[in-house]
């Protein structure tokens, strides 16, 4: 370790001095430098910096929620306390028995592929003086297994997590209170849905069994005989456009999680053009009947127009295949979880025989040959 002109100690390898915090909301939340810090009384940004609401490090309880505790174990081998849903849920039983969520594997690979060459990161901390950190935004945190894996598989990611379903943001406020002020610091939550409107307010419905199933606007099955909870909150919902404020809008964002159940249209186009210009891969998950539901069949082609090139992910890994060619362009019923050919025709879906899930990455021209690897599950 050593100084470079002066500043705080840097790692030798990286290159990167330990910033401070640009989320300084937690100590003060008017003085956020590149975050909309809260609207009115809608919504504001949770304080870390707090006690626990009550109960103890096996089950904490605040207001109508509660969560127990497990252990979260990244690819990097670090390993944290996590709050998961004390009820069945389909992430948490993951989570408590295999102690991680292997959908999110692969974002520290996609991240570190992102990352300026290291003479050019040491010219740009040295001389142009950028100090604020590069920004992974996870829409669609749920209760933080992607937040986790980035926070301890990366050492220079500043997230941005957006989650709107308020028992969700519950176990992962909990869990991020329980970290270490240094991973705290580099967490941002924002309590709202995203959107392509700004102020609105929509309810949000969720699958019994599965809290990741949880949908603006309208109920969507993730099966057909599943039930619909009963409870309903009514949701902030903003354009991501809106809150962000530069440099966040004006620098390169390296990578995008975005799980919406099907809103992936909505948020899209409340990224507006010059934000979604600027992001270098998205890893997005594609719920067949979700899209159909939502008037999302031509995300591709969304996509495709900002610029990106379309590839899946297979068993956790980029098979560095793009999407964007003739050959999916055929009415046969897709095989392998490859549906591209349904979103670009805008094929109509069976929702009890063609309710097929993948992930994809919408990736920029530069990286259309690199392949990944992730580690095994």
């Amino acid at each position: 370790m050593f100084r470079i002109f002066g500043r705080k100690e840097v790692d030798d390898y990286f290159l990167l001095p330990t910033l401070p915090p640009s989320n300084n909301t937690n100590d003060d939340p008017n003085k956020s430098s590149w975050l909309i810090p809260t609207h009115g009384k809608s919504w504001n940004i949770p304080q870390w910096h707090q006690p626990y609401p009550g109960g103890t490090r096996t089950v904490t309880t605040g207001g109508n929620f509660s969560c127990v505790w497990t252990t979260f174990v990244a690819t990097s081998g670090k390993s944290v306390p996590m709050c998961v849903h004390p009820f069945p849920d389909f992430i948490s039983g993951v989570i408590a028995k295999e102690h991680r969520w292997p959908d999110c594997d692969l974002l520290p690979v996609l991240w570190r592929e992102n990352q300026p060459n290291q003479v050019i990161r040491w010219f740009s901390i040295t001389f142009w003086r950028q100090r604020q950190p590069p920004l992974f935004v996870d829409i669609g945190a749920n209760i933080g297994s992607c937040v986790l894996e980035m926070l301890l598989s990366t050492e220079d990611s500043h997230i941005l997590a957006v989650e709107p379903h308020p028992m969700n943001r519950f176990a992962l406020e909990m869990t991020l209170r329980g970290l270490p002020t240094p991973l705290q610091d580099r967490v941002t939550l924002v309590p709202i849905g995203l959107g392509k409107e700004n102020h609105q307010v929509l309810e949000i419905f969720t699958g019994e069994t599965n809290m990741g199933n949880s949908v603006l606007g309208k109920a969507i099955r993730d099966v057909p005989d599943q039930q619909i909870r009963s409870d309903r909150y009514p949701i902030s919902v903003e354009r991501l456009d809106s809150i962000l404020l530069p440099p966040a809008t004006t620098r390169t964002i390296p990578l995008v999680k975005l799980d919406a159940q099907g809103y992936e249209c909505n948020v899209l186009e409340g990224m507006g053009v010059d934000l979604g210009r600027k992001i270098q891969t998205i890893k997005f998950e594609v719920a067949t009947h979700h899209l159909q539901e939502q008037n999302c069949l031509d995300l591709f082609a969304r996509l495709r127009s900002l610029g990106f090139h379309i590839r899946p992910v297979h068993n956790g890994k980029d098979d560095g295949r793009n999407q964007d060619n003739s050959q999916h362009k055929t009415k046969e019923k897709p095989k392998d979880n490859t549906i591209v050919q349904y979103i670009d025709t805008g094929e109509v879906f069976d929702v009890a025989t063609d309710l097929v899930v993948s992930d994809y990455l919408a990736v920029r021209s530069a990286r259309n040959t690199k392949a990944y690897t992730t580690t095994p599950s």
